[in-house]
């Protein structure tokens, strides 16, 4: 198994000001993970449960294992939270945009959450543990036949 299959952690953001694009991508391209670890930068509004993170983090797992046209599982994550089977469209709906003011980071390694901590403690704040609802019953269900549609487009 080439990625941790345990629960990831979760860690809330909020931006001390607002991000331009060249901003966003720079911090976006200087992501590094040890040992092919996960790490993906998700836009607050875009999460509504801990439960709807822990089954996209697991979905794409498992995805980039079997799959050999995924590059990065973050990618498949962001298409699952997103209900996008196109990654572009996920990005634009999900991940750290200008219009980002909080967000969440969901990661494997803490070696990679603490580099990222050293080189962007000026621009982020961040909330180790964060106030996020464990899952609803209403909301969850909605999310995961999202989720199951688009791996169907996917052939996943």
């Amino acid at each position: 198994m080439l990625l941790d299959q345990t629960l990831p952690s979760v860690v809330f953001f909020s931006l001390r000001k607002a991000l331009n694009q060249g901003q966003i991508n720079n911090i976006i391209s200087s992501i590094s993970t040890e040992n092919g670890g996960f790490f993906v930068l998700i836009d607050a509004n875009s999460i509504k449960t801990r439960k709807q993170i822990q089954e996209a983090y697991s979905r794409s797992l498992r995805i980039f294992e079997e799959s050999k046209k995924i590059l990065k599982p973050e990618s498949v994550f962001l298409m699952l939270i997103s209900g996008e089977s196109q990654i572009s469209k996920a990005i634009a709906k999900s991940g750290i945009s200008l219009a980002t003011k909080y967000g969440y980071i969901v990661y494997n390694f803490p070696n990679d959450f603490d580099n990222f901590l050293y080189l962007y403690s000026e621009v982020f704040d961040f909330d180790i543990n964060p106030k996020i609802a464990d899952d609803d019953i209403n909301f969850d269900r909605d999310v995961f036949f999202s989720m199951l549609k688009v791996q169907l487009k996917l052939g996943l």
